[in-house]
């Protein structure tokens, strides 16, 4: 299973590289993958395989979708195709999942490997550059603060995760500020 997980990563990968990687998503899923192993050390009931499935497929079609149109359902396409052949169809639905219901939006995560990709996720944007890439590439404060608040809301499923990133959380809202007080122009 592991030379399929390498050949998953790899696919995401080759993905994202015929793309301008303008989300950095190439450090952010790595970034993933390390949240995945952090949770699971107080989770270790959750399907490794699955989740660091989950992992390398859940943002493989965030740059080919439409603005407005949500890269989940995507990427829970590309996962189910990617994957066909490969593993046994319930390990595919587990996995597929676990890629449409991260964003904790219309659908919930309802497995435990779902769980903890969720959390990886909203995790890894407070570990990592998201949020300084999303105004650097021109996104309001408030949209960024929007985004880390959801990010917060959506580590509570997980006690142990929240009381870990709370600090970091207060010092994004406090950056946040800080960073709306500079008052840039907006770039070209």
């Amino acid at each position: 299973m592991d030379k399929l997980i390498a050949e998953t990563k790899e696919y995401f990968i080759n993905n994202i590289q015929q793309t301008e990687d303008k989300y950095g998503l190439l450090e952010h899923v790595p970034e993933v993958v390390k949240w995945v192993k952090k949770i699971r050390e107080y989770y270790p009931k959750s399907d490794l395989e699955v989740v660091l499935f989950g992992a390398w497929l859940h943002d493989v079609s965030h740059y080919l979708v439409n603005d407005g149109e949500d890269h989940a359902v995507k990427s829970e396409e590309m996962s189910r195709e990617f994957l066909s052949g490969k593993i046994d169809k319930d390990t595919i639905d587990r996995v597929c999942h676990c890629v449409r219901s991260h964003r904790c939006k219309d659908v919930a995560p309802e497995t435990l490997e779902a769980k903890v990709l969720a959390c990886a996720d909203s995790a890894s944007h407070m570990s990592g550059i998201i949020y300084m890439d999303m105004l650097s590439n021109g996104h309001r404060v408030a949209t960024v603060d929007e985004k880390l608040e959801r990010d917060y809301r959506d580590i509570f499923i997980f006690p142990e995760v929240k009381e870990l990133l709370t600090p970091i959380y207060k010092l994004w809202k406090s950056m946040l500020l800080e960073y709306q007080k500079l008052n840039l122009p907006k770039g070209e």
